[in-house]
């Protein structure tokens, strides 16, 4: 059963706020600063301490702006709304009264600051009776309502971070690896990518991507050597066996190669067959000479069925192939097949494409960043090109179908 909130290219580029008018440049900016507004508040209200209540928070405000435009719903009273609806989900419980306060209180101070003021050195809970608290909490519990409709009343969402944590322990990794993952995780929470990938493809992508966008100073030498074109290496850490998906393929390419070579019966003997089942002479005629020398001018394995019967010995480096006692095949083209580039399951290879894709986009993040941050990442750029040219693109012209 397709997943309703996993959505393709055309959907998520064309949502109710384009519809509005808002172009994607513009809805990108409104979803990352929702975002941040939402993270800022939760980290303050302490509910880091279940990271689960704001990815859930996160995913809860791209999906609700998935059906509604940001032109008839303010981002930041949505974003609010999420997270107080995220924390009673997970039960981690916090008033509504707290995160309307809370904002309010950060809200006047970052006036205060713009405006070179010293801000309020007093508790945000001083100020819950205010009416503009009091309003805002009103808004909340009214957009709650909205908030569960839009979402279907479904508010179960399967978290990327276990998956990370399984595979850093699987490989051993060390903990401030770990916390790069996080960090990455925690950046993508901007992006859009949780309405496209399941949680494995976004798992992988942010257990990847610190490899070049972090200081690699902070990565531990186990990390830092991974092999990532060594797909067997790290993906059998999230449940997938590479090795014996690629063994069996291969195995049946040969298969393949080795019934083309000695199981199709010529047409020069089919019709003998058909003239021996029908009760002519098994001798061939003069005329049935003649139709065999020509069936042998065009049929190139007319040759290898002679031999193969014992009526003559064939030149194997003619032939290029080699049968042996265990009546097994090699030729050159089972070499060729060996040199080429590693065989990959056909699902295998999807879940590539998509794991680039979603770095990609996570990449694309950067520019939205501060100045400071928005520099070194573009450092880091020619890194990140080489951990992209590691997996395969997704071929021109083919678009992710939604799952």
């Amino acid at each position: 059963m397709p997943d309703q909130w996993l959505f393709d290219n055309k959907e998520i580029s064309e949502t109710p706020s384009f519809k509005d008018g808002i172009d994607t440049d513009e809805e990108q900016k409104y979803r990352v600063n929702g975002v941040n507004w939402l993270l800022r508040i939760g980290v303050t209200a302490r509910t880091y301490r279940r990271n689960d209540s704001l990815y859930n928070a996160c995913t809860y405000f791209h999906r609700f702006y998935m059906r509604n435009s940001f032109a008839d719903f303010e981002p930041e009273e949505i974003a609010l709304t999420c997270l107080f609806l995220a924390c009673k989900s997970q039960d981690s419980m916090k008033h509504v009264t707290h995160l309307a306060a809370l904002a309010v209180y950060k809200r006047r101070t970052d006036i205060a600051k713009a405006e070179g003021k010293k801000p309020s050195t007093g508790e945000p809970m001083q100020i819950k009776d205010e009416p503009e608290v009091l309003k805002l909490q009103d808004s909340m519990l009214s957009a709650e309502i909205h908030l569960l409709r839009t979402l279907a009343f479904d508010l179960a969402i399967h978290q990327p971070f276990p998956l990370i944590l399984d595979a850093a322990r699987m490989l051993k990794l060390e903990k401030f690896d770990l916390v790069m993952m996080q960090a990455v995780l925690n950046d993508s929470m901007r992006t859009t990518i949780c309405l496209s990938y399941p949680p494995n493809i976004i798992a992988m992508a942010c257990f990847i991507l610190p490899s070049a966008v972090s200081r690699e100073m902070y990565l531990s030498e186990t990390y830092r050597k991974v092999d990532w074109k060594d797909t067997h290496s790290w993906m059998s850490a999230f449940g997938f066996d590479v090795k014996n998906s690629q063994e069996r393929l291969m195995k049946q390419q040969q298969q393949t190669i080795k019934r083309s070579r000695t199981g199709s019966s010529s047409p020069n003997s089919s019709n003998k067959k058909l003239k021996a089942e029908n009760g002519f002479s098994s001798g061939p005629s003069s005329a049935d000479k003649a139709i065999d020398e020509r069936l042998k001018a065009t049929d190139p394995d007319s040759e290898i069925q002679e031999s193969l019967n014992g009526k003559h010995t064939l030149n194997e480096q003619q032939l290029d192939v080699h049968i042996d006692g265990n009546n097994e095949i090699t030729s050159k083209e089972v070499e060729k097949v060996e040199e080429a580039a590693p065989v990959r399951d056909s699902k295998i290879e999807n879940i590539l494409v998509d794991v680039r894709d979603a770095m990609f986009r996570i990449t694309q993040l950067f520019k939205y960043f501060p100045n400071d941050a928005r520099e070194y990442q573009n450092v880091n750029k020619a890194r990140v090109d080489a951990l992209l040219a590691s997996f395969p693109e997704r071929p021109q012209g083919q678009q992710k179908n939604a799952i």
